[in-house]
Order: C-alpha cells, then structure tokens, then sequence
C-alpha cells in the first residue's frame, strides 16, 4: 500500500467514525476521539451528500431506456431508496481514484450490477458494455469492470436486494 493510499484510507475511516485506535509498529497507541462538529461543519458534509447524491441519480438516469417496461415507473425511485441507505449516504460521496466524476462512481455501478442480475428490471441486451456505453459514451470506460461486480460488502448487497424485493412486491 502506497504513502498515498495509507493516508487515504486513514482520513477516510478518521473521517466517518467516533473513536479510532491507531497502533504503531512499536505497541504505542494512539487514540483518537471525534470532536464535536460545528453545524456549519455538518451542513457542509450533508450538502455534499446531497450534491452527490443528486449526480448519482442523474447518472443512473442515463440507462432509463434500458429498463424494462415493468420496471419504468419505479426505476428511479428504486435508486433514490438505495441511496438513503445509511451505509451508502456515507460512501456515495468518496471518489477515491476515479476521475471526473462527484460521486462514489463504482458503487453505483456495482448497485446497477445487482439490478442487472435481477434479469427483470433491464432488458436481456442489457450487458456492462452497453451500459458503459449509456454512462460514459465510451463503452471501454473503466466503469465497465464495477458494472460487472456487486459491493463487497455482504450487509449492503443484501439491503440493496431486500429494497428490489420490497419494490417488486408493492409493484
């Protein structure tokens, strides 16, 4: 892991929790403990979701002509669900490496994944290179590897597909 990545990671996890240990190669600790944050503070995190939120939706928009017409009205409102989840309002907004975008690109691709796996909600020639395609005009585009992966996370896929299950039965 690079110096890069390292601090990365670390301002990632500083950032999104209340007490975090850090041990040192030689048994030291370090504690570290949340300060209360300012509402300016916490308006300003809260608008950046938002901001992020609203160019993921914007972006999960382009592939509305490859739902299926059992699906269409509720698309969008599957997603908007999605990213109320807790876990996903904390992450939709880390970028990481990927470039020119404002939102957590590949997570919202791996969600797309787990819809696409649902084999109702897209059309059969629904694939991850049409997709790139729709999403990024560039059907090589590096998203095209999180459209053909679901989160790693276990919780979070199983949330994701508890919310499809939940819009399929109030259909």
């Amino acid at each position: 892991m690079s110096q890069l990545d390292l601090k990365e990671v670390l301002a990632t996890i500083a950032s999104n929790a209340k007490q975090v240990n850090i041990l040192t190669g030689d048994h030291a600790s370090a504690p570290f403990y949340e300060a209360e944050k300012t509402a300016k503070q916490r308006s300003k995190e809260d608008t950046d979701v938002e901001q992020a939120t609203q160019a993921a939706m914007e972006y999960v928009g382009r592939l509305k002509d490859m739902v299926t017409p059992a699906w269409e009205e509720r698309y969008m409102d599957l997603f908007k669900r999605i990213f109320s989840l807790p876990q996903v309002r904390l992450n939709i907004g880390i970028i990481g490496k990927q470039q020119g975008t404002t939102f957590n690109r590949n997570l919202v691709a791996n969600f797309v994944q787990i819809m696409l796996q649902e084999h109702e909600i897209f059309v059969p020639s629904a694939n991850p290179s049409r997709m790139a395609e729709k999403l990024e005009n560039n059907k090589d585009h590096s998203v095209k590897v999180a459209l053909g992966t679901v989160p790693e996370d276990k919780q979070l896929k199983k949330a994701v597909k508890e919310i499809i299950e939940e819009s399929r039965n109030n259909a």
